[in-house]
C-alpha cells in the first residue's frame, strides 16, 4: 500500500506510526443522544440549491449548508460563539496523477470550517454553501502533498474528543456512495444504520436513498434538546418528508 500511494503522490505516508510515543486521547464517556433519520427528497434538495442562488454549487453543498445552519440555530448559540463543521474530502481524484479506482484504502481527509453563529445565520444559505465549496476547492494536489509531508514528519492520532466538547457538526459518509446498491449475496439492503462507535453528539451521515433518483437520507445523532429544537424548526422540516417503506 505504501508503494501504491508513493507512486501516485511521490510522498510517503507513515503506515506504521510510532504509537507508543504518541499521547493517546482520552475516550469520552458516552452521553445520551437521540438518533433519527431525515429523508430529503430530490425536489427539496433542488429547491435548496435554487435558494442558495449559485449555479456553481453542487446540490450536496447546499444541503450540507442547510443542515449546518439548522443545527447551529437549534443549539441556540450566541452571535459571537464559534460554530464549525467538518466533512471528509476524497483525495482519489485530487492527487496528480489520480489514484486508481481500485486503490485499496481510504484516501480522505477531514477538513474543518469555522465561523461565528451570528455570521452563519445572519447571512443567506448561499453564503454557507459557498464557504463549504471554497474549503473543498482548496484541497489541491499541492495542499494534499503538503499535508502528507507534515503528517509523515509528525504523525497524530485521530481524536474525536473535541467533537463532543464544542458546538459543531460532523458530516459523515457521502450522498454519492451507493450503499443500497451493495449486494453481498443475500439481496439488496432494506435499510442502513451506522455503527455504534461512529455515533456521537453532532454527527450525521448522508446516504443516497434506497430508491435513488437524487433523494438523500440523513442519519442524525445529537442530544435530546438540540434534536427537539431541530424538529420544531419550520424552515428545516419543510425540506423533510416522511419516508415511505
Amino acid at each position: 500500500m505504501t508503494r501504491w500511494l508513493y507512486l501516485a503522490t511521490n510522498h510517503l505516508v507513515c503506515l506504521n506510526p510510532p504509537i507508543d510515543s504518541l499521547p493517546l486521547p482520552p475516550k469520552p464517556s458516552p452521553s445520551p443522544f437521540y438518533d433519527r433519520l431525515f429523508y430529503f427528497p430530490a425536489h427539496s434538495i433542488s429547491h435548496l440549491k435554487d435558494k442558495a442562488n449559485s449555479q456553481n454549487l453542487e446540490v450536496f453543498q447546499a444541503l450540507y449548508a442547510h443542515v449546518w445552519r439548522a443545527i447551529t440555530r437549534a443549539c441556540d448559540l450566541s452571535g459571537e460563539q464559534e460554530t464549525w463543521c467538518a466533512l471528509p474530502v476524497s483525495y482519489r481524484s485530487r492527487v496528480v496523477p489520480p489514484l486508481s479506482p481500485y486503490f485499496f484504502g481510504n484516501a480522505i481527509r477531514l477538513i474543518f470550517l469555522r465561523t461565528t453563529s451570528g455570521e452563519l445565520l445572519g447571512r443567506d444559505l448561499g453564503w454557507g454553501a459557498n464557504l463549504i465549496q471554497d474549503a473543498i476547492a482548496k484541497q489541491t494536489n499541492e495542499e494534499i502533498c503538503s499535508w502528507l509531508e507534515a503528517n509523515a514528519k509528525a504523525p497524530t492520532l485521530y481524536d474525536s474528543m473535541g467533537f463532543t466538547t464544542s458546538p459543531g457538526v460532523v458530516m459523515g459518509n457521502s450522498p454519492r456512495f451507493d450503499v443500497y446498491g451493495n449486494d453481498f449475496g443475500w439481496g439488496l439492503p432494506l435499510g442502513v444504520h451506522v455503527g455504534y462507535d461512529s455515533r456521537f453528539d453532532g454527527n450525521f451521515f448522508a446516504f443516497p436513498a434506497r430508491e435513488g433518483r437524487g433523494s438523500t437520507e440523513l442519519h442524525f445523532y445529537m442530544n435530546q434538546n438540540v434534536m427537539a429544537a431541530l424538529e420544531r424548526y419550520k424552515e428545516f422540516m419543510e425540506a423533510v418528508e416522511d419516508k415511505a417503506d
